[in-house]
């Protein structure tokens, strides 16, 4: 998951989460599929941050938009967690989202359930063979 903290605006402090592998950043993006944030000198679709073949998170920016990481403006670049993105006046922070663990309380349950049944039947084994 993609986690865009922006540092910059009115919007300033707030952690934008995305669970896709795509996310567009602009003016007039669909909040659903991206980052949709006005500032000075942000197009209507600024750029793009996507999963590439190698795995690893890009940004890569559209039209006439320029984006800087690490204050070295690109057109396209691979990004690292912790990375700072600028488009026009806006500021953000690239991060991977914390992985939520799934909940083991159902595997957990049905393995003691196992265990309970087992010994449950290996003490009725030793009670009918004690008696034969």
């Amino acid at each position: 998951m993609i986690e865009l903290r922006i540092l910059s605006g009115s919007r300033s402090g707030e952690i934008a989460v995305f669970p896709g592998k795509n996310v567009a950043i602009g003016r007039r993006v669909d909040p659903r599929k991206g980052l949709a944030i006005d500032g000075a000198g942000v197009w209507d679709r600024h750029a793009e941050i996507s999963l590439g073949a190698d795995r690893r998170f890009h940004i890569q920016a559209l039209g006439g938009g320029i984006v800087s990481v690490g204050q070295v403006p690109l057109r396209e670049s691979p990004l690292g967690s912790g990375d700072r993105i600028e488009l026009g006046s806006l500021f953000l922070e690239f991060r991977l989202a914390p992985a939520r663990q799934a909940g083991l309380r159902l595997h957990e349950a049905v393995v003691w359930s196992l265990v309970v049944l087992v010994t449950a039947f290996q003490a009725f084994l030793l009670l009918f063979l004690s008696r034969a």
